[in-house]
């Protein structure tokens, strides 16, 4: 497996783990337990730290659909490399930074870590037309 993949991998990984703190946040609201967890309504009303992880989660679902088309595509045209892996990398680390910023409340590095992974994505997809 390429290192791009690997990172691929790590990102969908990212990405489940996201649900957790804000379902976390969820589980302590009386009203949603006597639902039973219900499906309906999920992540309304909710507040701090568990709103800006739902949040991150949903926006890591969003970034990660052209990432992985990206680094699929890349790896299937046998193009991947230093620069595809580069990409990755940046990508992987950016979302991360994304999510911890996200959950402490820090807006302007929440906003320069989605534009260092958009970057990452970018660095990815010229993998395609450069050979490495």
């Amino acid at each position: 497996m390429t290192k791009d993949l690997t990172y691929l991998a790590l990102c969908a990984l990212l990405c489940l783990a996201q649900a957790l703190p804000y379902s976390h946040g969820l589980m302590l609201r009386p009203e949603v337990m006597q639902r039973g967890l219900g499906d309906r309504g999920i992540g309304e009303g909710l507040t701090g730290w568990a709103a800006r992880a739902r949040r991150s989660h949903l926006n890591m679902i969003e970034a990660l659909v052209p990432f992985a088309v990206l680094v699929l595509v890349v790896h299937a045209a046998g193009r991947s490399g230093r620069i595809s892996t580069f990409g990755a990398e940046i990508f992987f680390a950016a979302r991360l930074l994304h999510v911890l910023a996200a959950l402490r409340g820090v807006a302007w590095l929440r906003k320069a870590a989605w534009h260092m992974s958009v970057l990452g994505a970018v660095i990815v997809a010229i993998a395609f037309f450069v050979p490495s």
